[in-house]
């Protein structure tokens, strides 16, 4: 099926740009970045399937974080999300994750420096989870970096500016050492970040991508930014989707992570969605 979205960035079709980006999580510039999708949404059985995966996810984030879901857990009017009522607020698929990543983020940010650390984020989504960490780096202290694909950018930047958050591009992957904002690099752009790093992060595209990228991604985060921190959950399950046209996802496990690198803890991802297969990881860097 032809993506309108992508048609529409080619082609610089503004209004297009602009239908795409008012119903962001009922179009297409939202597949592959959300889990399910608007139609399955509204689909009886698929729909439910969400449903139930949403508020399992509540239940997992209350136990963990103790903290209130009106502050929290509340969807942003923006895109049109869909969701569920939960007490006055809209809680949508994946933002219980986002921000359970968000908090253990700004803990370990701040565990390294309180005046102030740099998060690298390989794959950042529709932005769900910087937003959620800036409802916590309310001063602004901590630097933030995307790493994506231009069109996914593209989205954080609609998604992340109508939330009022300050972003800027780097389309030629130059970033001031000092940055203490929200930064969207280019993917083809990431050998071309030179600042000091203190997390890496990313949530479940490592295992998607080609053998070569992650190689190429690894030995960026062992021999070059090398951060205190690498947080991140990914599939670790072997040979899920062996016909799939699209990929045979890479096991966690065995990420070519340096072995410079500690294993803190590993563990089974608590949340919906996934079929089981994800894990979360955080190594340290000795």
């Amino acid at each position: 099926m032809p993506c309108k979205y992508l048609a529409a960035l080619h082609s610089y079709d503004v209004d297009l740009l602009l239908e795409s980006y008012s119903c962001l999580f009922r179009s297409d510039a939202s597949y592959g970045i959300v889990s399910g999708t608007y139609a399955d949404f509204c689909d009886s059985q698929r729909g439910a399937v969400i449903i139930n995966g949403i508020l399992c996810d509540v239940d997992t984030w209350l136990d963990f974080t103790m903290l209130s879901p009106d502050l929290y857990l509340a969807m942003p009017d923006i895109g049109k999300p869909y969701g569920v009522e939960f007490g006055a607020n809209l809680i949508s698929p994946d933002i219980c994750r986002h921000d359970y990543h968000a908090d253990k983020l700004f803990k370990l940010a701040g565990d390294i420096a309180q005046t102030g650390s740099v998060i690298l984020e390989v794959g950042g989504g529709y932005g769900g989870v910087v937003y959620q960490f800036m409802k916590r780096d309310i001063s602004r202290k901590h630097g933030y970096i995307i790493i994506d694909l231009f069109e996914t950018l593209c989205v954080q930047y609609y998604y992340l500016t109508s939330c009022g958050i300050t972003v800027e591009f780097a389309l030629d992957g130059c970033i001031k050492q000092n940055t203490s904002q929200v930064v969207l690099v280019p993917s083809e752009m990431a050998e071309r970040i030179d600042i000091k790093v203190d997390i890496v992060y990313n949530c479940n595209s490592f295992s998607e991508m080609a053998v070569s990228t992650v190689q190429n991604y690894f030995d960026l985060i062992n021999k070059k930014w090398l951060p205190r921190y690498i947080f991140h959950q990914n599939s670790d399950v072997l040979l899920l989707y062996p016909d799939s046209p699209r990929h045979i996802e890479i096991v966690a496990s065995k990420f070519p992570i340096d072995k410079a690198y500690k294993e803190v803890y590993r563990t089974l991802s608590p949340w919906a969605g996934g079929s089981g297969r994800y894990r979360e990881y955080l190594y340290q860097r000795e």
